[in-house]
């Protein structure tokens, strides 16, 4: 099964920039108080996530060739990582320096700082890109629709 985002309703016909650059930013600020456009990071940033995590799926990506053609083109080889080396190290750097209170708070349960700022590079692009763009639409539309008793719980839970 491989990943079409055509076939999202919400993004069909639609350029995603702008809409990634603001997911990218609103979870870099989330995390890190820091948004990286007013950082030496600058927009850059979009361009190195879009790399790297084509990279990461590129072994779930289809085009829709039927499955005897897509699968030895596409599937039977791996992308050298050392292709996006460089652009993991200008995340994993804008991550380190930005996130210090966080990183701080992951030494403290005892995960090693490098391995924290792994972690968050990791949680912060894929969600940037995956759960805002597919799955938090999808969680507003079916709470959109669930009732007033859930709009009621929510309003005084929130």
């Amino acid at each position: 099964m491989g990943i079409k985002p055509a076939s999202i309703p919400l993004l069909q016909g639609q350029s995603l920039l702008p809409y990634n650059k603001a997911c990218f930013n609103f979870l870099a600020r989330a995390f890190c108080g820091v948004n990286p456009a007013d950082t030496e990071f600058g927009d850059k940033g979009l361009t190195l996530i879009t790399l790297w995590i084509f990279f990461q799926l590129a072994p779930l990506l289809t085009l829709g060739l039927p499955s005897f053609l897509e699968d030895p083109l596409l599937h039977t080889f791996w992308l050298p990582p050392s292709l996006v080396k460089g652009s993991y190290k200008k995340l994993y750097d804008f991550f380190y320096n930005a996130s210090g209170k966080i990183l701080d708070e992951g030494e403290k349960m005892g995960i090693q700082r490098e391995e924290a700022c792994h972690n968050l590079l990791f949680a912060t692009c894929f969600n940037s890109y995956g759960k805002m763009k597919i799955l938090f639409p999808s969680l507003l539309k079916f709470i959109s629709q669930a009732g007033v008793k859930l709009h009621k719980q929510l309003a005084e839970e929130i």
